[in-house]
Order: C-alpha cells, then sequence, then structure tokens
C-alpha cells in the first residue's frame, strides 16, 4: 500500500499531521493516520509516534491536556489503549 504525507482534520476537532494509508469505502477514498505522525487537540491534548489504522501503537510520546506526559509503546488492548510496563510519566 502507498503511504502519503498528509494533514488531517479529525472528528473531534484535532489536526494529524503525518504517514498516512489510504481506505476505500464504496466511492469515497479516506486517509487515516499509518506510520509516524502527530496528532494535536486545541484543549491540548496530543500524540507524537507511531500510528497502526488510525490508531496510536507503537514507540510515542503522548501529551495530556495538563501538560503531563508518558513516554513509551502504545498498544491496542480490546478495552482501549494501553502502555506498556516500560512507559514512564515526564
Amino acid at each position: 500500500r502507498k503511504r502519503y504525507i498528509r494533514t488531517i482534520k479529525m472528528d473531534e476537532g484535532g489536526t494529524y499531521k503525518g504517514e498516512t494509508k489510504s481506505r476505500t469505502t464504496g466511492s469515497v477514498k479516506r486517509f487515516i493516520p499509518h506510520g509516524h505522525g502527530t496528532l494535536a487537540t486545541p484543549d491540548g491534548y496530543g500524540y507524537t509516534g507511531e500510528w497502526k489504522g488510525g490508531v496510536e501503537s507503537g514507540q510515542g510520546t503522548r501529551t495530556f491536556v495538563g501538560g503531563d506526559k508518558v513516554i513509551g509503546q502504545f498498544k491496542l488492548f480490546l478495552v482501549g489503549l494501553s502502555t506498556s510496563a516500560n512507559s514512564k510519566w515526564v
């Protein structure tokens, strides 16, 4: 699959900049985060790192609204996103 570098306005109001892949549903072509990129929301949340299929997944840094950060491996679990044991707060 081809990867594209794009800026995407996310449904929840944030902006993603980075690698994407295309996904076609019917005649509509959408681009979703896939590869390395950065998400920033107006309220201060952010994530810079690896993405898989539109989900934060892999090495990255998550910044919370209050300014706290977590650096580590992010993985998708059935109950939501989680960080691995080797992640650290900064």
